[in-house]
Order: structure tokens, then sequence, then C-alpha cells
């Protein structure tokens, strides 16, 4: 189950401003707002009740109740959840925004060139991707050199796409390649753990898998089948749009 916060970055998109600052107020004083009526957080957060409502069917609660029922739960916890393969796939599932994978495949089935990149273990996840998107479009790219990306990107144009992968979103490789994008006009999507990072800053749109990093013995064991299952549902999306 999602908390509080992993839906905010779910559907951090299509959020106003007025909303994500009540989200702010609420994940900065969840034990206030577990015992307040629905009234008085609109009135801490200068907004009106019926505004509450409506964010919290975009964030897939119930009411204003049952969201201060999930945080008391988050509350109550007093010990975290150790981080496990099924709990992985389980939250990646529930990140999966049928509208936002249907929005990134739009924009791939209207462009001309579509590039592809991830860094490191991204790398193969991309030419996967890479791989079962050819038969449908033909001015598709993936290089792991810098350089050959640089050189692809000066030809796009706007509502070309670019597709970048970071478990982080933090990779400067990637988020180099992000910036010379938005210079270009093209269209950013951004596939990554959730969270805030440099990458959805840049994006246009992201897509959010659970795959929080994990090292063991300075060996980076970083589960990537969560971000694997993102890229063949965007994949799956936009061929459906291409037959």
């Amino acid at each position: 189950m999602l908390t509080l916060e992993e839906r905010y970055r779910k559907h951090e998109f299509q959020l106003t401003d007025l909303e994500e600052q009540i989200i702010e107020y609420i994940l900065s004083h969840r034990e206030l707002v577990v015992g307040m009526s629905i009234q008085n957080l609109a009135k801490e957060t200068f907004t009106v009740p019926n505004s509450i409502m409506r964010l919290m069917k975009k964030l897939e609660y119930e009411g204003f109740t049952q969201l201060k029922l999930r945080l008391k739960d988050e509350l109550s916890a007093l010990k975290k959840e150790e981080s496990s393969f099924r709990q992985e796939l389980d939250k990646t599932w529930d990140l999966v925004d049928e509208k936002m994978i249907g929005q990134a495949a739009d924009w791939m089935a209207a462009s001309q060139r579509l590039l592809v990149f991830g860094a490191g273990a991204q790398a193969a996840i991309s030419e996967l991707l890479v791989m079962n998107i050819k038969a449908f479009h033909k001015e598709v790219t993936f290089s792991e050199h810098r350089h050959e990306n640089i050189a692809a990107l000066q030809h796009f144009r706007k509502k070309d796409v670019v597709i970048l992968l970071s478990q982080s979103g933090e990779t400067e490789q990637t988020l180099d390649l992000a910036v010379l994008a938005k210079k270009q006009e093209a269209r950013v999507i951004g596939i990554s753990h959730f969270g805030k990072s440099r990458l959805s800053n840049l994006a246009d749109l992201m897509l959010y898998c659970y795959a929080p990093k994990e090292e063991t013995n300075g060996y980076n064991t970083t589960n990537f089948v969560p971000m694997a299952i993102v890229g063949r549902l965007l994949v799956e999306a936009y061929r459906k749009r291409c037959v």
C-alpha cells in the first residue's frame, strides 16, 4: 500500500500549486492532521473543504477520513519494513499511472525521432526497449556513448521524444542529455525510482517505479526489474497505437 508521499509522487504532474501546498502541510504535520477536521485543515492551508476532497480523489483516497486512517497507520509503524523483491514489485504496480503511460505513448507515436538512454545498469534496459520499439519506429536510437547521443540530439525538434532512465534521477550523463533535449524543444520522458530529483525537475513527464538503491559489499545490487516493468508497459501502450 502506498504512503501519502508515494501517492504524491505518483500524481505530482496532475496537481496544482495549491494542492501541492496542502500535501506539503500534511506531510510536515502528520500527527496534527490525524486529529483535525477537514474544516480545520482547510483553514490551516487557506483553502476550502471541497478543494481538499478533490485532492483526496486525485490521490486515490476514498475521502479525508481514509487519509487520516492511513496517516495513523504510517505513524504507528514503529519499525520500518525491510524491502523485499515482492514489496518492490507490488509498490511498482501501485505507482503505475495508466494515464501518464498513455500520454507518453501518444508522444512517442507522434514523434519523428526517438532516443532512449540509460547509463550503467539502465543501459541494458534501454537497449531492450529500443529493440521492442524498432519494429514500429524506424528513427529510434540508443548508444552508450555520450558523443553519439549528443550528435543525434542535434537533429531533434518539437514533438521528438527522449526517454531517459535513471534509478536515482541524478545521473550526470543522463541529466546532460535532458538539458540538451530541452534546448532542442524535444519532449523528455523520465523513468526512475519515485521521488523528487533533478531528472523529475527537467522531465516533461515522469514514470515511476519502486526500486530503492541497494549496495552489498560495495556492489550495486539494486533491483532493476521494477524499472524494466515500467519500460515494458510503456512499450506495450506505444505498440497499441501503431497497429
